[in-house]
């Protein structure tokens, strides 16, 4: 394959591959400020877990924008790792508006609580792991554990990193290894760089499920309690 210039982004590239994809996630970077603002203000109240809402909507603005530019300079070792991260909003979001008693657990989290030290709501013989988290997303998202094992290899120092710097060559009826930095972009193959950028507009479409169906339940059901969406209770508004 002939050198290819950092200059020209993957998806100017591959545009057949990654064109689409590219401008798609770029319009969900778009969407988070009218989305958040459109959940905020729906039903008028503001409750608890708005907070949380809200903050993993900032989260994710950052990560897909970081994602997106680290994605169009070739950069696959700081792309990919955001995808995990990702990822992680999805599942404990997915989590936290599902649980009985959600408003109290966000209030726990934001008192300094880590959610792998608690026990889930509707077992308590359970922690919530990574594992069990993703476990339960993966119930509604098939696509999901498998992703999030093979992003585990881009957040922990692994082979992935450590055979990407260097290649095995035959030269002259022999072999030599040879190494590289940066990590040449002709040698980073198309089909990956779909997957990655495929994964990361699945799991922002996927959270974006989940805000949508926030801001409904607010509008649906303004005084009920805001951890419980799937359940509809009697609660209050946030009140700081």
């Amino acid at each position: 394959m002939a050198f290819i210039p950092r200059s020209i982004a993957p998806f100017e590239r591959y545009p057949n591959e990654l064109a689409r994809p590219r401008i798609g996630l770029a319009q969900l970077l778009d969407h988070h400020v009218p989305l958040a603002t459109r959940f905020v203000g729906s039903g008028g109240l503001f409750f608890t877990t708005d907070l949380w809402v809200l903050g993993v909507a900032q989260r994710s603005y950052h990560l897909v924008e970081g994602f997106l530019q680290a994605f169009d300079s070739w950069n696959v070792t700081v792309a990919a790792p955001l995808v995990r991260f990702q990822i992680e909003n999805l599942v404990r979001t997915s989590y936290i508006l599902q649980a009985e008693g959600g408003q109290e657990l966000v209030l726990k989290l934001i008192d300094g609580g880590q959610l792998n030290r608690m026990q889930a709501w509707d077992d308590p013989k359970q922690r919530l792991t990574d594992a069990e988290l993703v476990k339960r997303a993966g119930s509604l998202f098939p696509w999901l554990p498998d992703v999030y094992e093979a992003s585990n290899e881009w957040v922990h120092l692994s082979s992935r990193h450590v055979f990407n710097a260097s290649s095995l060559k035959e030269r002259d009826g022999g072999s030599s290894i040879v190494g590289r930095i940066p990590l040449p972009i002709e040698e980073i193959p198309v089909s990956f760089l779909e997957e990655l950028i495929g994964a990361m507009r699945q799991a922002t479409r996927d959270l974006f499920g989940w805000f949508e169906m926030w801001e409904e339940w607010k509008a649906s059901h303004p005084e009920a309690e805001a951890g419980s969406m799937l359940r509809g209770s009697a609660g209050r508004p946030y009140d700081p």
